[in-house]
């Protein structure tokens, strides 16, 4: 009796090791993220009651002629301990009448080695780079819920930026470097899902490709650099008459 047990529970770590020799660990490639935007949800007076049941005729236009939502998509590269994140494509099947492109201008960089950013955003039609610390998020991790992404076994965990407003993550640590999408890391392992409801946004990795372009992971150098507060006195200037959705206008610029 006491010899089968021994036997199994040799053969039991020997399954055990040949498990963990079969996963792959990754510490460069290529994701292809999913951004998907509920418009109506985003709409300018749906974060005021009152106005969100009047009977404002432009509101009736817009619910009647806007694409619930808008769906784009985004790469984000990563080697040598650094990553750039930009513009892939968006679909036309559901453009609205008057989007333009702006969202092709912005990249984000982080530079893990020095700590910094290098982040280059489209803000009322001004493109503006902004240089500064990576942010260090305090994330609480969830063990018990794990889900499967782009291929990859996914860890949740959540973080508040802006001091109030929440983000859902899943991570990866199969994929090893501390990257994900915009200016969302500090996981152990790569972001490969973000929810921000109160953005009504949703981030979702489609593809993982081992192979990257490490020539052309570089920081933005086009446009002009501009401190945080020039930066942010121009989205003051351009929101003043917007209310609430002000914030929205905010953290789209800083995230």
């Amino acid at each position: 009796m006491q010899k089968n047990k021994i036997i199994l529970l040799l053969l039991f770590i020997v399954l055990n090791h040949s498990i963990e020799a079969q996963t792959t660990f990754h510490t460069k490639g290529t994701i292809k993220y999913e951004i998907k935007i509920n418009n109506h949800k985003n709409a300018w007076w749906a974060d005021d009651e009152d106005e969100a049941n009047d009977e404002d005729m432009w509101k009736k236009n817009y619910i009647e002629n806007t694409p619930k939502f808008s769906i784009y998509y985004f790469e984000l590269k990563f080697a040598n301990n650094k990553s750039l994140y930009n513009y892939h494509s968006r679909d036309e099947s559901i453009k609205r009448v008057w989007d333009d492109d702006y969202r092709s201008d912005n990249i984000w960089y982080n530079d893990f080695n020095t700590g910094m950013y290098n982040n280059q955003k489209s803000i009322f039609g001004n493109v503006m780079r902004l240089e500064d610390s990576i942010a260090k998020l305090e994330w609480k991790f969830v063990a018990e819920d794990t889900r499967a992404f782009a291929g990859f076994n996914c860890k949740k965990a959540t973080a508040k930026i802006f001091d109030s407003v929440y983000v859902f993550a899943y991570y990866s640590d199969e994929i090893t470097p501390s990257v994900g999408p915009m200016s969302i890391v500090g996981l152990p392992g790569a972001i490969m899902v973000i929810t921000i409801p109160r953005m009504h946004m949703s981030i979702v990795a489609k593809e993982f490709n081992p192979i990257v372009n490490e020539a052309a992971i570089t920081p933005p150098k086009k446009s002009k650099l501009k401190s945080k507060k020039e930066v942010y006195d121009k989205i003051k200037e351009n929101t003043k008459d917007w209310g609430k959705w002000a914030h929205k206008g905010i953290w789209a610029s800083f995230i």
